[in-house]
């Protein structure tokens, strides 16, 4: 196994914790709750909607002028709306017919929330740290834990599953052209 494997593998336990410290989060305070629509932070819906639309620009609006956006997996840590926009922007980029889902929603009574997602798209592009994708179908799992800033995102923290992203890159079958 090459180091930047067992990194991946190691990540991946470290995802399943991360999800296992989600519901922690969930049962550490006695009021929080999977959040209803109206029970959700403004800002954390706005949030939500911009990653539903896959807007990088409304996104990065929620965040403060020097907000944080942490990629735990990678490590990458992107500061204020233009790193943070060009950052999502960059990710959408790299997929084609991309969508998200956000399965649960945690909003506690202090300056917390967080949101399971799953992120599906045919990978056409490049993200960092990982191979030239050739249109490989992907689902990515993962969580973000927000912390709000009176009314705005102060910082974020994506927790996902890169070595699961990596197996789907390479053990996708890729057509090659067949002479003729």
């Amino acid at each position: 196994m090459t180091d930047r494997q067992h990194s991946l593998v190691t990540r991946r336990a470290t995802m399943k914790i991360g999800a296992a410290g989600l519901g922690l989060l969930a049962g550490g305070y006695a009021e929080s709750s999977l959040a209803q629509d109206d029970e959700i932070p403004d800002v954390v819906q706005a949030f939500l909607d911009g990653w539903l639309a896959l807007d990088p620009e409304a996104i990065a609006a929620t965040y403060a002028t020097d907000g944080l956006r942490e990629d735990i997996t990678t490590p990458t840590v992107f500061t204020g709306h233009d790193e943070i926009q060009q950052s999502l922007a960059d990710f959408f980029g790299a997929f084609a017919g991309a969508g998200v889902e956000h399965p649960n929603v945690l909003s506690g009574p202090g300056p917390f929330a967080a949101n399971t997602w799953v992120f599906t798209g045919d990978y056409v592009g490049q993200l960092p740290g990982f191979p030239a994708g050739s249109g490989q179908p992907m689902t990515i799992e993962g969580f973000t834990l927000i912390e709000l800033a009176d009314d705005e995102i102060g910082r974020t923290v994506d927790y996902y599953d890169a070595a699961g992203m990596l197996e789907q890159i390479e053990t996708t079958p890729v057509a090659t052209p067949v002479a003729g």
